[in-house]
């Protein structure tokens, strides 16, 4: 973004913007020439060039519970139009930084509800699904999402050895909860035994 104090201003013929006076809208603000009034009025602009914006790598838990790590890439851009470009102003104060945020709370859902073996072919699926969840959103922010691009990196070695090792991990836990349940049932069963002998041994 880029704000403009001058009273002569150029606005390049890839940015777009809105003038304030005294606080309020009061304009959109096309490529060209433009003047206002120092201190009564303001512009800002901003860059409507479609970026790319990345995704961050971030574990993901599968579901059958093998972390995998997920990172992606979307290119945007905010809306040409004067209403789109208000809402980049005054709807949201960093569209990036949400976008990419929204991007990955979505990709940590869309996973979980997949197998390993699922989601290393299912990308193209994930990233169809992700698209419509941030252009819907990005609407409201006035920014158009192009195209989203979802890649998996650093996926287990040996997916098969991972899930020996969390069962190798899995099976001790479930043993000592039926140890530990077993003994429970022992005492109980102890315990009705005595009182069972000392009722006798009072009625005799």
């Amino acid at each position: 973004m880029r704000i403009i104090r001058a009273p002569i201003y150029a606005v390049k013929p890839y940015e777009r913007g809105i003038q304030e006076t005294l606080g309020r809208y009061t304009g959109f603000v096309m490529p060209g020439l433009g003047f206002q009034i120092p201190y009564i009025q303001l512009v800002r602009v901003r860059d409507i060039r479609e970026r790319t914006l990345d995704i961050p790598p971030r574990p993901v838990i599968t579901k059958d519970r093998i972390e995998i790590q997920v990172d992606g890439i979307m290119w945007v851009r905010p809306a040409f139009d004067e209403e789109s470009i208000k809402r980049t102003f005054y709807n949201i104060v960093n569209w990036k930084q949400a976008l990419t945020q929204l991007a990955v709370t979505m990709l940590r859902r869309g996973f979980a509800d997949l197998t390993l073996n699922e989601s290393l072919v299912a990308q193209e699926k994930v990233s169809a699904t992700l698209l419509s969840i941030l252009i819907a959103s990005a609407e409201e922010w006035g920014v158009d999402v192009d195209r989203v691009e979802i890649r998996l990196i650093d996926p287990p070695q040996d997916p098969k050895q991972k899930i020996v090792e969390q069962r190798e991990v899995a099976i001790p836990q479930q043993v000592e909860a039926e140890t530990a349940q077993l003994v429970d049932e022992l005492w109980q069963e102890a315990w009705l035994s005595m009182f069972h002998i000392e009722e006798q041994d009072q009625a005799e």
